[in-house]
């Protein structure tokens, strides 16, 4: 997607009046998280700072963050991710159009529930939210431990279990902080450390 947008953007400057071709370097760094991963990927081109923003990811087994549209510029100030994505397990059988998240000492949030499906031979359900709002996404890693219930008709609960994220947002800057360290530092000899972009237009 990303790669797409800068493709589409070098065509549009290329029609404009004073454009360059300018050489872009890409500076990744990826963290092995045990069965997950993390990875920023800064573009930055031939002099200067970044222009644009960074790639930054997280995934592990069913749970999956991306920062893409909140954070707008490399090491800018962290904030929760823009988009979620979690599977919650409840017991075989329970289907619900959304799902109350509670804690103590925390608001009683209300998710919709994105897809379920049967696993393990029908001996559980899993329930995927993929909450797209960077404020409910604050509120939810604000706390990892979650009571998570999904009520019949009448209000009345159907089914509740515990639900634990892998991390919280302090656990999340403090990868961020790491990362932008190591793009830092990779871009101070982008021709040694990173790689070489395919040319972009730029305006001169």
């Amino acid at each position: 997607m990303r790669t797409a947008g800068l493709v589409a953007l070098a065509c549009l400057a290329a029609t404009w009046p004073g454009v360059a071709t300018a050489q872009a370097w890409q500076c990744v760094d990826r963290i092995e998280l045990g069965d997950g991963w993390s990875i920023m990927d800064q573009l930055y081109f031939s002099s200067g700072p970044a222009e644009i923003g960074p790639l930054f990811h997280l995934s592990r087994p069913g749970f999956y963050a991306n920062w893409y549209g909140s954070i707008r510029r490399f090491d800018a100030s962290f904030a929760a991710p823009k988009l979620l994505s979690f599977v919650v397990t409840f017991p075989s059988g329970t289907r619900s159009a959304e799902a109350v998240f509670s804690a103590p000492g925390q608001q009683s949030l209300v998710l919709p529930v994105r897809a379920s499906n049967r696993g393990n031979a029908g001996t559980k359900a899993e329930l995927l939210f993929q909450p797209d709002s960077i404020t409910l996404n604050a509120k939810l890693l604000a706390h990892k431990d979650w009571t998570v219930a999904v009520l019949d008709r009448r209000g009345r609960t159907k089914a509740a279990v515990s639900y634990q994220f892998p991390y919280d947002l302090a656990e999340l800057e403090a990868i961020y902080r790491r990362q932008t360290a190591e793009v830092s530092r990779k871009a101070s000899d982008k021709e040694r450390l990173c790689g070489e972009a395919e040319d972009i237009e730029s305006i001169v």
